[in-house]
């Protein structure tokens, strides 16, 4: 909410997503992924936080961590496996350049610079190869950082839903002694309202049959009990 603009009352905002297109490549354009980042992933990783139960989002955390370990064991196999390759590829080379030697020794220049030109591009697949491996190791050194900080999360969720169970539970055990206290509260209010219509009933009934009984006589109206007093009366 914080980023939307002021603008004058009745004029609606603007999009997001004016400078999204059909056919943009969104994975390929740095400032249009950032923009599809903030327009569509944000408000939808928002609405699973403040809208989902702790149950559900304790349930994906664990699902992530679970998948964020697969992704990890496979990456250490890759790992391994480049590092395997990486040993072939030097145990070639190093071949390559015994070869090479042996030619040297007989004299055959056209072999020895086809086996210089092959031990070269070894190096260089070798040299990739270690880069990779590199690369690989600082990923997975990354994504057991992220797999800790996931953890500490599912624990943290996982005690604030049990605290939020303790207050619940405790709600229900305080709620039937409120519902009874309103209850008891409303009956009383209607009882006091009852007895004061059937007071001013009563009232006008005898007012009634008196003016009936005797015609030639006639009521005070100056002293009719007003209706604070009834309800003084009431009270007593």
């Amino acid at each position: 909410m914080s980023d939307l603009s002021v603008e004058e009352l009745g004029i609606p905002y603007a999009s997001r997503w004016m400078m999204l297109k059909a056919d943009s490549h969104i994975w390929g354009d740095g400032p249009t992924a950032q923009e599809f980042i903030q327009g569509a992933l944000h408000p939808a990783l928002a609405k699973d936080l403040y809208c989902s139960l702790s149950e559900v989002l304790a349930d994906r955390a664990a699902k992530s961590l679970v998948w964020v370990q697969c992704y990890t064991m496979a990456l250490i196999d890759q790992v391994l496996d480049a590092g395997r390759v990486i040993e072939r590829q030097s145990d070639t080379n190093a071949a390559l350049r015994l070869e090479n030697l042996e030619l040297r020794v007989e004299g055959v220049p056209e072999a020895i610079a086809m086996a210089e030109e092959h031990a070269s591009a070894l190096d260089e697949e070798v040299s990739c190869l270690k880069t990779e491996s590199e690369e690989s190791r600082s990923h997975i050194r990354t994504l057991d950082d992220e797999l800790l900080t996931l953890s500490h999360d599912v624990e943290t969720a996982r005690s604030s839903a049990g605290a939020a169970e303790e207050v619940l539970k405790e709600e229900r055990l305080v709620l039937p002694k409120k519902i009874e206290g309103a209850i008891a509260d409303g009956f009383k209010h209607g009882l006091v309202r009852s007895r004061q219509t059937t007071y001013e009933f009563g009232y006008r009934v005898a007012c009634a049959r008196f003016r009936a009984r005797y015609l030639d006589l006639e009521l005070d109206q100056t002293r009719l009990p007003t209706i604070r007093r009834i309800r003084m009366l009431i009270c007593r």
